[in-house]
């Protein structure tokens, strides 16, 4: 490692040009990747909300979300309720 580290600072030139191939090497890669790397991804995600004023949550469950989850369950693509 002493020797590494002599060599770095007697060449310093030597070293500041490593230095420099390796970030425009590395910059050059960079800009050679293929765009499919990086893809675009949107999860398709729905919220529903309804409201029940003055309902216990059994009967909101029953009446409300039960309802909404049968009718969501038809819809087509639809992978998870």
């Amino acid at each position: 490692m002493r020797f590494i580290i002599s060599l770095a600072l007697r060449k310093r030139s030597v070293t500041l040009l490593a230095i420099v191939l390796v970030l425009a090497s590395g910059v050059f890669a960079y800009r050679q990747l293929p765009v499919e790397l990086f893809p675009e991804i949107e999860f398709p995600f729905v919220t529903v909300t309804a409201f029940y004023p003055s309902a216990n949550p059994e009967s909101v469950a029953r009446e409300v979300a039960e309802p909404i989850e049968r009718a969501i369950e038809d819809v087509p693509g639809v992978e998870s309720v």
